[in-house]
């Protein structure tokens, strides 16, 4: 096998009762070669049969084309004509049959397939389909020949067989619209009235009809207060996980502002300043009594406390801590060595809302010395 004129035979070999050939010639694009398959005897094969010609790539002003999926055995033989002109095949190729041409008149927003050249007794199919952003309007009723066309899905279609001269068809009565731009879907805004310490999401816009969720919190630092009752319109929220309110609502045709009413917000207080409680005196306390405890701020890192209690006169120490701060080891006077928590018993109190740790001598003290130093160890 072989390639003619200015074709070059790249690469040509049978392969499992297939030939495979590339050729290459500076030739218009793809779509516009027109290509000719006949067999040995001169009959006529379609590029469906044959699966031949294929774009498989361009480099320079050159088409590579690829001759694949021949349905013929070692001996047989295919000759390629392209416009009338062998391009592939022995030089005694046989000729193929005429060819005469199909023309199709234009018609403008339309795409119509199928002119070109046929040989006699060639079915021919013509295709009529609306561009892209176009549609046949109603009452569209496609003719060649007062002939109607038949529909096929998106298309029309005209089919005949190929006699021996020319054909030039126009299609008559097509009717063919712009497709209209979408019309976009108002939406409709949704806010909320601002209060102080209140977090909220699902604002935004909306269509008509679509539901709305709002759904509000309070922001860090804040918290809900005795006696809050979200409502909007009277009607009460409901309460739904994470400390939060929802309230839902189907959008109507017109811009919302959500207004929440028994909205009882307020600041989270600071945490009071840990403190440490000292009392020395006639009474043995087992409760907490602001006005005989003598009070210093704690540090909660610390490791230990030092208190000096002044011995004027026989009395009962005490000593409260928070409750985390359990007190392991209690020293007297700097002997380190000697361990006098024996001589306090423990009891759990209470110091407003906060548990503590009330360490109180088991006896009253003697006050043999001026003052008395106790380290105790957490």
């Amino acid at each position: 096998m072989k390639l003619l004129n200015d074709y070059k035979v790249i690469y040509s070999a049978y392969r499992e009762g297939e030939l495979h050939g590339y050729a290459t010639k500076k030739l218009p694009a793809a779509d516009d070669v027109a290509l000719t398959y006949i067999n040995e005897e001169g009959t006529e094969l379609s590029a469906e049969d044959i699966k031949a010609i294929k774009l498989v790539y361009s480099k320079g002003e050159s088409l590579y084309y690829s001759l694949t999926g021949f349905p013929a055995e070692d001996d047989h033989k295919l000759f390629v004509y392209c416009e009338d002109e062998l391009v592939f095949g022995e030089e005694d190729a046989p000729t193929p049959a005429e060819k005469y041409q199909v023309e199709v008149a234009a018609i403008t927003h339309a795409v119509i397939t199928g002119a070109g050249k046929y040989a006699e007794g060639a079915n021919v199919k013509i295709t009529l389909k609306a561009a892209n952003g176009y549609r046949f309007a109603e009452g569209n009723a496609p003719k060649i020949n007062d002939e109607d066309l038949a529909k096929e899905g998106n298309k029309f279609v005209y089919e005949f067989v190929m006699g021996t001269e020319a054909v030039s068809i126009e299609i008559a009565d097509v009717l063919i619209e712009k497709i209209p731009e979408p019309v976009p879907t108002p939406k409709y805004a949704v806010t909320v009235q601002n209060i102080e310490g209140m977090a909220f999401s699902g604002t935004g816009e909306f269509e008509e009809g679509e539901e709305v969720t709002i759904l509000i919190r309070t922001k860090n630092g804040y918290q809900w207060a005795a006696g809050n009752a979200p409502k909007v319109n009277g009607v009460a929220l409901e309460a739904v996980s994470g400390n939060k309110f929802k309230y839902t609502f189907n959008m109507p045709a017109e811009a919302v502002t959500v207004v929440f009413e028994d909205v009882l917000i307020e600041e989270i207080p600071a945490p009071a300043t840990p403190k440490v409680y000292y009392y020395m005196g006639e009474d043995k306390l087992t409760e907490f009594d602001a006005n005989k405890f003598e009070a210093e701020d704690f540090d909660e890192s610390a490791t230990f406390v030092e208190h000096t209690y002044a011995t004027y006169v026989d009395s009962y120490y005490a000593i409260a801590v928070p409750a985390s701060k359990p007190i392991q080891h209690i020293y007297q006077n700097g002997l380190e060595s000697f361990d006098v928590l024996e001589m306090f018993e423990e009891h759990q109190i209470n110091v407003g809302n906060d548990a503590y740790r009330l360490y109180v001598t088991v006896d009253i003290h003697v006050a043999e010395i001026e003052h008395d130093t106790f380290k105790f160890v957490f």
